[in-house]
């Protein structure tokens, strides 16, 4: 699990005071209804934190609001949307979202955090996409697994494990 600690790279932080932290709860708790995608966790610790306020805190690894974590590490952001009063946190490519308390003063910063996400993704994927396309044997033999993934498959179980199972035999010398 992704912690705080002294030495963290922070790459934007807001505070959202009791009010608004309060009326964005009661706005996400009706977005949200019964879903069993609500972002329970994260609303409770904003209910936690009504009367004080909260404080946001975007790393390059992971969003913390307050407590609660959003790890990069464990989940697939696909995007970040700016919201008029929060961050709606696009999970898995749409399937879910997870909204974000946004302070008043926090929009410019909130804009700023979420223009470096995508050109961390941007670089990510482009990292990615080099390294896939490398001349090494290792995309030379995933080339030919995902063009022949049929072959492949057959020929692991038709005569790849017999043929383990054969020598398995030879070696441990006859069963009498």
């Amino acid at each position: 699990m992704t912690r705080r600690h002294p030495k963290e790279v922070v790459l934007a932080r807001w505070n959202v005071d009791g009010p608004r932290l309060r009326a964005f709860t009661q706005r996400m708790r009706a977005r949200y209804g019964k879903s069993p995608f609500a972002p329970a966790d994260l609303l409770n610790a904003c209910e936690k934190h009504s009367e004080s306020g909260i404080e946001v805190v975007c790393r390059d690894d992971a969003i913390f609001v307050g407590t609660w974590c959003l790890a990069f590490l464990y989940n697939e952001v696909s995007a970040l949307h700016l919201e008029d009063t929060w961050v709606r946190v696009e999970m898995e490519r749409g399937l879910y979202e997870i909204p974000l308390p946004l302070a008043p003063d926090g929009r410019s910063t909130a804009e700023s955090v979420i223009q470096l996400y995508a050109r961390m993704a941007e670089e990510e994927s482009r990292r990615y996409i080099e390294r896939r396309q490398a001349p090494t044997w290792q995309n030379r033999l995933l080339d030919v697994a995902e063009s022949r993934f049929i072959w492949v498959a057959l020929g692991l179980f038709f005569v790849v494990l017999p043929l383990a199972v054969l020598i398995a035999t030879w070696l441990r010398g006859s069963p009498e």
